[in-house]
């Protein structure tokens, strides 16, 4: 429960990723469990999000199109999954269009020797 006060001090546009990854893989029974224990109503508020809109939301891309933007098979494909995860999460990235695109802003950044 002491993630979910330290998220709650997250900036604002990573706090949906935060929430997502601290909560999947957990069963819905121990999540409904804490939303009923706390009294933090930022918190009821971030476990029903998760419930109501983060829970579904998944990557469109391919691993075929990652492929053809050229990128090499590999442990990157999951790196880059769990990049373009987060951006969605976020609601940074809406379509498969603009998936893509950051996909490409991705591969330009590492041939510039950028991290």
């Amino acid at each position: 429960m002491n993630r979910f006060y330290k998220i709650t001090s997250y900036k604002r546009n990573r706090v949906n990723s935060a929430v997502y990854h601290l909560l999947k893989g957990t069963s819905t029974e121990f999540i409904l469990y804490m939303m009923a224990k706390t009294e933090n109503k930022q918190v009821k508020k971030l476990i029903s999000m998760y419930f109501t809109h983060l829970k579904e939301v998944n990557v469109l891309t391919s691993g075929n199109d990652l492929i053809s933007l050229g990128f090499t098979k590999g442990k990157e494909f999951k790196d880059i999954f769990l990049k373009i995860l987060d951006e969605k999460l976020d609601g940074n990235l809406k379509t498969k269009e603009d998936e893509k695109n950051f996909i490409k802003n991705l591969k330009s950044r590492q041939k510039g020797g950028e991290p």
